[in-house]
């Protein structure tokens, strides 16, 4: 398990004491909020929502499905897939490119995660991931120049794959082993 240190900016104090909201800022050198990296799924909020705390709070990561990345790279994979299904025949090297590029973000997080304790292992794969998701987004427009009928869906699909890699990007930026 692996503990991670950050800030958080509560809500006022209620009754019960303070009540850690459900947009935790996390303050550091970038000032990033968690919904940007992903510190813990939603439904483990509860577990923290009666604790008191000072400025400082340890959260745990104990899975690579903690990770907001990682679980958004498997939602999108979902979605790459169908388009594909709609490409025609002709565009079969391009159908095992992006099925390659995409499969190959979560599992390049995945495996970097396995590697967490050295710093520069981790962010060494979280470049790798965002060098596939990048190489998607570059199928995904030669998607849409070829094949008119699903340039907007495309398109929509590159949006959601750039918006990936500047998560794993600002990930990278803020990682420290440990904590953040």
């Amino acid at each position: 398990m692996e503990n991670l240190t950050v800030s958080v900016k509560p809500k006022p104090a209620d009754s019960a004491g303070m009540v850690i909201p459900r947009e935790v800022a996390i303050f550091g050198k970038l000032g990033i909020k968690s919904d940007l990296v992903g510190i813990l799924r939603k439904s483990e909020w509860s577990e923290f929502q009666k604790v008191r705390i000072p400025d400082t709070m340890v959260l745990m990561i104990k899975d690579v499905m903690d990770l907001e990345v990682y679980r958004e790279s498997l939602r999108l994979l979902k979605k790459l897939y169908l388009l594909l299904r709609k490409l025609p025949k002709s565009e079969y090297d391009t159908v095992v490119q992006c099925k390659r590029s995409g499969k190959g973000i979560p599992a390049t997080i995945a495996e970097g995660w396995a590697k967490r304790s050295s710093e520069l292992e981790f962010k060494r794969f979280l470049k790798m991931a965002i060098g596939s998701s990048d190489e998607l987004i570059t199928h995904l427009r030669t998607i849409a120049i070829t094949t008119p009928k699903l340039t907007n869906e495309a398109k929509e699909i590159a949006e959601e794959y750039k918006t990936l890699s500047k998560r794993l990007n600002k990930l990278h930026s803020i990682w420290k082993s440990g904590y953040f």
